[in-house]
């Protein structure tokens, strides 16, 4: 495909439904990792070790969701549905495109902290990492929602310029999952989790 290709209609709606399910699986990670009860709570000590691998799989998952997001637009001779290829591709008028551009410059920050952990252990399995045993990557705190909060501002301004309207993020899948958190803990508190 040529380096020329335009973003068209359909790379935004692809585009954008990609940054609210990576929006999406970073909810969900989140409440499990901020609503769950501590590790003396009954809920902990019957099932931990089922949300200590399902609190991994949910961050690994959203990490790499945001690391394929800062792809770059052209790999391999293939087009990417990311953040480059919208800014480079798109024919924005030039204030689309100067608030695009700004807004890129927020969305390479958190990438940045990723890229040894993606390449290392989340998109391969690097050997040396994986005998080591030592923790690969990590970023402030706080880093991961301004990221979204730049990057929902990206898709919702890339969307208005192409169709006259915001783009909004699905949040049911934050509310869904506090609203089953807190019935787990009330089933676990009230003894009717792992009694069957």
């Amino acid at each position: 495909m040529s380096q020329l290709t335009p973003v068209t209609e359909q790379d935004i709606r692809a585009f954008c439904e990609s940054c609210s399910w990576t929006f999406q699986a970073w909810s969900i990670h989140r409440v499990f990792q901020d609503s769950l009860p501590p590790g003396d709570s009954r809920l902990a000590r019957k099932h931990g070790y089922f949300l200590n691998r399902l609190g991994i799989i949910s961050q690994e998952y959203t990490l790499l969701q945001i690391a394929k997001l800062d792809d770059p637009a052209i790999q391999s001779g293939k087009l990417n549905l990311t953040v480059d290829r919208i800014v480079e591709h798109g024919n924005w008028d030039r204030a689309t495109r100067a608030q695009l551009e700004e807004l890129r410059v927020e969305l390479r920050i958190l990438p940045s902290h990723l890229s040894v952990l993606r390449n290392k252990i989340l998109a391969h399995h690097d050997r040396d990492v994986a005998l080591a045993g030592t923790a690969v990557g990590g970023f402030p705190a706080g880093m991961d929602e301004s990221y979204f909060e730049a990057l929902h501002a990206f898709a919702s301004l890339a969307h208005k310029a192409t169709f006259g309207f915001i783009y909004a993020f699905d949040d049911f899948a934050r509310r869904d999952t506090e609203l089953f958190v807190a019935d787990l803990v009330a089933m676990s508190s009230d003894g009717q989790v792992g009694n069957a």
